[in-house]
């Protein structure tokens, strides 16, 4: 049994209190925006991408930070870890789907504010079709990415506290000379 220093300990414990605060700051908000389309208001574009955004930083909390090392095999050494192969491939799929979902929708938002300032329009899509294309294609994508590691067996865990791509084991790329 590896023995853990103090700031090993730490920084897993308090990776874990970080991500159950942003649990309930994203919770937070997409309760507000689900709360103002339940009273029969029009929840508009923005609102509906920043809900997508905290639905996938929820998530994203919960598989990384949250249950960090748990998801990692025991012969990882990693401290706290009781997971298997399959649960840090379930992590390492998770993370880099949520993830990327986020930052898609964080881009996202970016460019629709600036079109709203730079052109003027209306924070509102024209049609059902336009809001599932903008909704609905980064989701989409961010899963077919986060599924091609799966084929490979590139979700390993990766001394970063998570089950992420990376090789395995670990040392297998100590001492090669990459030119």
């Amino acid at each position: 049994m590896k023995n853990y220093d103090t700031h090993e300990k730490n920084s897993i414990i308090l990776m874990k209190i970080g991500g159950l605060m942003s649990m309930t700051a994203s919770y937070l908000i997409m309760r507000d925006i689900y709360n103002r389309h339940k009273r029969g208001e029009r929840v508009k574009l923005t609102s509906r991408i920043v809900y997508e955004l905290s639905l996938a930083n929820f998530w994203a909390s919960f598989f990384d930070p949250v249950l960090s090392t748990w998801m990692a095999p025991p012969e990882s050494e990693a401290f706290m870890a009781t997971g298997t192969v399959t649960t840090c491939n379930v992590q390492g799929f998770f993370d880099n789907f949520l993830y990327g979902t986020s930052v898609c929708m964080n881009a996202l938002l970016a460019v629709t504010y600036c079109i709203l300032a730079k052109f003027g329009r209306k924070d509102r899509l024209r049609s059902k079709r336009s809001q599932w294309l903008a909704l609905g294609l980064p989701p989409l994508i961010m899963f077919v990415l986060a599924l091609m590691p799966l084929f490979n067996q590139a979700y390993n865990y990766t001394d970063g506290h998570v089950c992420s791509i990376g090789p395995q084991p670990m040392s297998c790329l100590a001492g090669v000379d990459i030119e």
